[in-house]
């Protein structure tokens, strides 16, 4: 049976779609298995997920919960990420004090994105 350019063209387009959805899948179990035995980068990639959507629905609640627990092990990443959780009242309630201490985390470390963020804040770090 020949096929024209364009049943190939659709037929590669979803392959690729088939195999970026599986390899999303790989990506969040490999992620949640780390993340559930205290891998804080996996933590604060499974967070990245949530707050994404990627190869999960989008859930706000849920990327605050990851991003406090690697936050909570140092990740400076994460302390970024769960201090504009804070500032924004996304997935968490607002809390400006609660934004300033992580921001604070991060930006000590080095964190450029945090020092930006309580600079836009007017809070020194």
């Amino acid at each position: 049976m020949k096929r024209t350019k364009r049943q190939l063209a659709t037929c590669l387009a979803l392959t690729i779609a088939l195999f970026t959805f599986a390899s999303h899948a790989d990506t969040i179990s490999d992620y949640r298995k780390a993340a559930e035995q205290g891998d804080a980068a996996a933590q604060y990639n499974l967070g990245l997920c949530y707050c994404n959507g990627e190869g999960v629905e989008k859930n706000m609640s849920e990327a605050g919960k990851w991003y406090r627990k690697a936050a909570e092990q140092g990740d400076a990443y994460a302390q970024c990420y769960l201090g504009l959780c804070y500032g924004k009242g996304h997935g968490v309630e607002k809390d400006r004090p609660e934004a300033v201490k992580w921001l604070r985390k991060a930006a000590w470390k080095g964190h450029k994105e945090a020092q930006e963020a309580l600079k836009s804040m007017g809070v020194d770090y």
